[in-house]
């Protein structure tokens, strides 16, 4: 019998993970940094949302050390 990672790894911990309260992102509706990994509309939505007197420089400014230091 073959193995179908889907079906035994991915579909149960997605599935839980949702139960969870966490959002299901597909890979392909969405664009991401590939240098960091990371969701740039969510990460600087996010940051806003918790910072709300954040401007877009003092994000974008965030969002340059975070990745600074993803590199080292």
């Amino acid at each position: 019998m073959k193995f179908n990672e889907d079906a035994s790894v991915k579909s149960p911990s997605i599935l839980h993970l949702m139960q969870l309260g966490y959002r299901y992102i597909s890979l392909k509706e969405t664009t991401w940094d590939t240098s960091t990994n990371i969701f740039t509309d969510i990460f600087y939505g996010q940051l806003k949302k918790i910072n709300t007197n954040f401007s877009q420089k003092g994000a974008e400014r965030c969002y340059n050390e975070v990745s600074l230091t993803l590199e080292n």
